[in-house]
């Protein structure tokens, strides 16, 4: 006989659907319990590398480390290293925060901090412009105060100490010529004797000129001079027969005069030499009986000779045919004085 229960359809529905629930729970359970140990830090004894992985595969560590490193500079404490993902990215954002936050606080005192030392170096330059405005304004007085007396200066006698000095400085002490147009001051052709109207000629004339230049100077306190120079030239016709010169002068040049009468040129130039030479040695005899001796023979001396070298004329457009030919101009001779020494 039938159960009354198995003519009910639905009898045997109740009982499997409870069956399906609870294998349903012990699946769910089992998920769960994998997912837990899966995401459950490991033992100081796992490897480092099985550390938690997040969503993502992202590495807990390589983020945890950083932030460990940043956190107590900027005064947040470490995350543990047990700490779990939820833990791990809540102190990556707390980080970041606080970061944020110190890193805009710098900006601002940063900005203040420049701003105060440029209004401080500001007030330093206005300080120090100020003082060189001063220091210009008592400059622009004493140029002032000197240019008044300057002026005043040269109202009273700087005019006349301008003039002196333009006097000086213009004061070009004269240039002697002798030349052979003068009959009195003839040399015998190719030769350096002087004859005795050329000796008096010399002496009264020349000479006198030459030493009233010297003694002026020195007693009215114009430009001195410390040196007289005597050049001899000749005209172009060559000479005749070897000179001596080099053998015989260093005798003469010693203070034996009586040489040089023995002396001969061999040229143009030896014979404007010997002629200068020869006005040297009476210029000797005249400052040696003059009464300003002293004053005279301080004057050093120094012969010179042009030869045919120096034209006579400004001519300055020459031929060779110029420095050839018999001219009694060329002839001459030539005293100046001058300053050589300090």
């Amino acid at each position: 006989m039938l159960d009354p229960e198995d003519d009910n359809p639905n009898s045997g529905y109740w009982p499997s659907v409870s069956d399906l629930f609870i294998t349903l729970f012990i699946i769910s359970v089992a998920i769960l319990g994998a997912v837990v140990f899966v995401l459950m830090p490991k033992s100081n004894s796992a490897p480092r590398d099985a550390v938690i992985e997040a969503v993502g595969g992202l590495d807990l560590i390589s983020i945890r480390t950083p932030i460990n490193t940043l956190r107590p500079t900027i005064g947040l404490e470490p995350v543990p290293d047990e700490a779990d993902p939820n833990a791990v990215v809540t102190s990556l954002k707390e980080t970041c925060e606080s970061a944020n936050d110190i890193i805009v606080e710098l900006r601002e005192n940063l900005a203040t901090f420049d701003q105060q030392g440029l209004l401080q170096r500001l007030a330093e330059l206005e300080s120090e412009n100020a003082d060189l405005i001063a220091q210009n304004k008592e400059l622009q007085a004493k140029i002032k105060e000197l240019t008044a007396k300057l002026e005043d200066a040269m109202d009273n006698n700087g005019w006349e100490e301008v003039e002196r000095l333009k006097g000086i400085l213009n004061d070009k002490p004269p240039i002697i010529r002798i030349d052979e147009q003068k009959e009195q001051y003839q040399f015998p052709s190719g030769s350096s004797l002087i004859g005795p109207q050329f000796a008096d000629g010399l002496k009264d004339v020349e000479f006198e000129k030459l030493a009233k230049e010297i003694i002026d100077r020195q007693q009215q306190g114009r430009a001195k001079v410390d040196t007289l120079e005597i050049i001899g030239h000749t005209d172009g016709i060559p000479l005749a027969g070897s000179g001596n010169l080099d053998s015989k002068l260093p005798r003469l040049l010693a203070g034996d005069t009586s040489t040089f009468q023995s002396l001969r040129a061999g040229s143009n130039n030896d014979l404007g030499l010997l002629r200068a030479l020869a006005v040297k040695a009476q210029w000797d005899a005249f400052t040696d009986a003059h009464e300003q001796k002293s004053i005279l023979q301080s004057i050093t001396v120094r012969c010179y000779s042009a030869g045919q070298t120096i034209l006579p004329s400004d001519k300055r457009d020459v031929e060779q045919a110029d420095f050839e030919q018999d001219d009694a101009k060329a002839r001459r001779i030539e005293m100046r004085l001058t300053r050589l020494r300090d």
